[in-house]
């Protein structure tokens, strides 16, 4: 993994804390939304779509603290609509950096160049950029061109001004196997950048463009298909071996939703940072009245073919502390590209899936008094 030691060593003690105090579900990274508002619209988000009275709520710096401290995660991923549209985000991001919290700000990079010296260096904050692909597919993905560029030259200045910089890329459908590989080794070996989240994409259900999102055995093919490269072990992934071998097909996980919980304008958000299923007051009320059960693969058909690092990556480090033995095998063996696959869990007894997004708006709309 790419992450800092400081970060891994915070890391490592908090969750050995958790499993000395006997803690089954502990948070790890809070997903923090202060707003939903953003400055692209890609038919492959499902977080766009809201009235307009919904989309200029947003979460004080203050209550974004809070939150923190509520659920105590060692990592904060600011995201949800762009954050740098946010006036407060400055204020937010100093506070959780004061209180020694890792913070990631999830951004498409169009505005840190503008934004960029509102905030100083500190080896608690890193910049995470979306790049999902080369210029050709970024800006596809995107939905407008130019997007890529400006992501690039974000890169580069927040990297001069001494920030750690990562890219979270997106895998679609559409993209060919070759221009990943091209990219990742563009990203490792001409950006020189800090560390690479490789994901699948999330099918949300809202999205209007359906047909780009993989199902499961296309992940897996895809992924051992990129894991052939001769650079593999040269790319920076700030990712767990495990979570790598998960996606080229050769571990069967389920989610560990708790670990990655989500915060909005609506509150805690059950079950997960990508199915909006009901939410709570407090975060004590999710871990407690949330029936984890009830999702995941095998459980519920929104869940079949979601394999994304914000759901299965805590799966995977929760494996390595229970068997550090195997962790370490894999990094020293490698992650199998041919072969035979373990039998992935049955659907056969999942749940139909539900459509509870008009009864969730319908409670926002009568709490801001406009019904």
């Amino acid at each position: 993994m790419s992450v800092s030691f400081f970060e891994q060593l915070k890391i490592a003690k908090y969750i050995t804390s958790c499993k000395l105090n006997n803690m089954k579900k502990f948070p790890i990274v809070l997903m923090l939304e202060p707003h939903f508002k953003n400055n692209l619209k890609s038919d492959l988000s499902g977080k766009i779509d809201y009235p307009d009275a919904v989309m200029e709520e947003y979460l004080s710096p203050e209550r974004c603290l809070y939150a923190s401290k509520e659920c105590e995660a060692p990592m904060v991923a600011i995201t949800g609509g762009e954050p740098l549209l946010s006036d407060d985000m400055p204020e937010i991001v100093e506070k959780l950096v004061d209180n020694r919290k890792y913070t990631y700000i999830c951004t498409n990079g169009l505005l840190v160049q503008k934004k960029i010296y509102d905030y100083s260096p500190s080896r608690y904050l890193t910049w995470s950029i979306e790049l999902n692909g080369d210029k050709e597919d970024h800006d596809k993905i995107s939905g407008q061109e130019g997007v890529f560029n400006e992501a690039v030259h974000s890169i580069n200045l927040a990297k001069t001004r001494g920030f750690r910089v990562t890219v979270n890329c997106t895998v679609y459908n559409h993209q060919r196997t070759k221009k990943i590989i091209d990219f990742l080794n563009y990203l490792t070996f001409d950006l020189n950048i800090d560390g690479i989240n490789l994901t699948p994409g999330f099918a949300y259900e809202r999205a209007t463009n359906q047909e780009s999102f993989l199902n499961r055995e296309a992940i897996k093919r895809i992924f051992r298909a990129i894991f052939k490269s001769k650079n593999f072990k040269k790319w920076k992934f700030n990712q767990t071996d495990l979570y790598l071998d998960f996606l080229a097909g050769n571990q069967v996980y389920t989610c560990s939703p708790w670990a990655t919980p989500t915060f909005n304008i609506f509150g805690w958000q059950k079950p997960c940072f990508h199915l909006a299923e009901g939410y709570y007051k407090t975060f004590d009320e999710l871990m407690q009245k949330t029936d984890w059960k009830m999702y995941g693969n095998g459980n519920y058909t929104k869940c079949k073919d979601c394999m994304t690092h914000c759901g299965h990556e805590a799966t995977a480090i929760s494996e390595i502390v229970k068997s550090p033995i195997k962790a370490l095998g894999k990094k020293v063996i490698g992650i199998k590209t041919v072969g035979p696959m373990p039998e992935e869990i049955s659907q056969q007894t999942a749940r139909p899936a539900e459509d509870v997004y008009e009864k969730i708006l319908e409670a926002k709309m009568y709490e801001l008094d406009l019904m």
